[in-house]
C-alpha cells in the first residue's frame, strides 16, 4: 500500500501516518525532527510531525522553498534542515523559521553545480554532501558560501564514473559509498584518493545498476536498492575493503572539506587544470 507505515521491532503495523487533513503520505524522503520526523511529500513540500505522529508544521512555496517537489532531506547537528528540490537547495533554520536558497550560478565556479538535487548527507564534520541529478556531487561547508564539485573526468578511473548521483552514504567505519544511475551502480570513495571500487551489473557484481538507496546492514554488509552489493556466489562489499576498478589518484574540482585539506584539484568535463 502507499503511504508511510510505522512498524514495531517485530514488523507489526503500529499506525499509518497521515497529514492534518487525513490524507496518506506519498513520501519521497524523511529526516529526524527532534523526537519526531520531517517527511517530504510528493509535490507538496515538507511536513513536520511530532513524536505522536501529529502534523505540526508545513514548509512549502509560501514559506520559501524553491520548489515543492522534494527529493532529499538532511539535518545538521544544530537542527537545521537541508532540503533538496527539483529546482534548488534550501536550508530551514528552526530557530527563526528562515529558509535560505541556493541555485546554480553560471557566473560562479563555486556555486551549486546543478539545481535538481537528488541526495543529501551531513557528515560528522557537519559538511553537506549534495548529489545532483545530472552534474555530479557537491560539498558545502555551512561556514562558507562555496560549493566544491566532484564530477566524472574522462580517462580517470579515480573520478566518478557518472554524474547522476542518487545516493550518498557513509558506513559506521567511515567508508563512503555513492549510488549512481546510467548503469554505473555503486562506488566506494576516499575523499583523499577518489573512487576506490565500483560494483554494477555490467561488472557482474550487482543484480541491477541503477542505484538510489544505500544502507548498512547489522552485519556491516552494504545494501543497494534492497539488493546486496553482490548477488549470490560473490562477496558483498565490506567496510574498509573496497574492490573492483580503481585508480591511485583523484582528479576533481576542489573539495572544500575541513578534514581533507589540502584538497586535490582537477578539471571537470575531462580537462585538467
Amino acid at each position: 500500500a502507499d503511504g508511510v507505515r510505522e512498524l514495531d521491532a517485530q514488523g507489526a503495523l503500529v499506525r499509518s501516518w497521515r497529514d492534518r487533513d487525513g490524507r496518506e503520505l506519498d513520501a519521497s524522503a524523511a529526516a529526524p525532527r527532534g523526537a519526531g520526523w520531517w517527511i517530504a511529500i510528493e509535490d507538496r513540500g515538507v511536513l513536520g510531525f511530532d513524536a505522536d505522529g501529529n502534523e505540526v508544521q508545513r514548509l512549502d512555496l509560501a514559506e520559501g522553498l524553491p520548489d515543492r517537489r522534494v527529493a532529499a532531506l538532511a539535518v545538521q547537528r544544530n537542527g537545521a534542515l537541508w532540503i533538496g528540490t527539483y529546482d534548488g537547495l534550501a536550508r530551514h533554520d528552526p530557530a527563526d523559521g528562515r529558509i535560505d536558497q541556493w541555485r546554480h550560478d553560471e557566473t560562479r565556479s563555486d556555486s551549486l553545480s546543478a539545481n535538481r538535487v537528488q541526495s543529501l548527507l551531513v557528515d560528522r564534520d557537519d559538511v553537506l554532501w549534495v548529489g545532483t541529478w545530472y552534474d555530479g556531487l557537491n560539498l558545502h561547508d555551512p561556514r562558507s558560501t562555496r560549493f566544491g564539485a566532484l564530477r566524472r573526468v574522462a580517462g580517470d578511473p579515480a573520478s566518478l564514473p557518472g554524474n547522476r548521483v542518487t545516493g550518498v552514504h557513509v558506513d559506521p567505519q567511515g567508508q563512503w559509498w555513492f549510488g549512481l544511475l546510467d548503469g554505473q551502480g555503486v562506488v566506494a570513495f576516499d575523499p583523499a584518493r577518489g573512487v576506490r571500487g565500483q560494483w554494477s551489473a555490467r561488472l557482474g557484481t550487482l543484480p541491477a545498476s541503477d542505484v538510489q538507496t544505500l544502507v548498512t546492514g547489522p552485519d556491516g554488509a552494504g545494501g543497494a536498492c534492497g539488493a546486496r552489493h553482490a548477488p549470490a556466489g560473490r562477496s558483498a562489499a565490506r567496510p574498509g575493503q573496497p574492490d573492483g576498478q580503481h585508480g591511485d589518484r583523484a582528479r576533481h574540482s576542489q573539495l572544500f572539506h575541513p578534514r581533507h585539506q589540502p584538497a586535490v584539484r582537477g578539471g571537470s568535463d575531462g580537462e585538467s587544470r
